[in-house]
């Protein structure tokens, strides 16, 4: 299932894949089961933590990146249209 550009799995809430992983962590550490084992069981994927974690590490850095290059060029002051036109 695709994610938006905001890390968020469409139609289920705003929940992110971080949620669900997290449910799944907590899930198995109770189970005594390893992630891809219950993935596999339930979704025929043993990959799929393994991608997800890949997909949270690109948005993070894709984020940080994001927030450098806001950082390092805050926007320009707009002139007051009124002033313009005093001129």
């Amino acid at each position: 299932m695709p994610i938006d550009r905001y890390g968020f799995l469409p139609n289920l809430r705003g929940m992110s894949y971080q949620t669900i992983l997290t449910e799944l962590d907590e899930y198995c550490r109770e189970a005594g089961l390893k992630a891809s084992t219950v993935c596999v069981r339930a979704l025929n994927d043993s990959r799929y933590v393994e991608r997800h974690h890949r997909r949270l590490a690109a948005l993070e850095r894709d984020a940080g990146r994001i927030r450098e290059y806001i950082r390092e060029h805050p926007p320009e002051q707009k002139q007051d249209p009124s002033n313009e036109r005093a001129a």
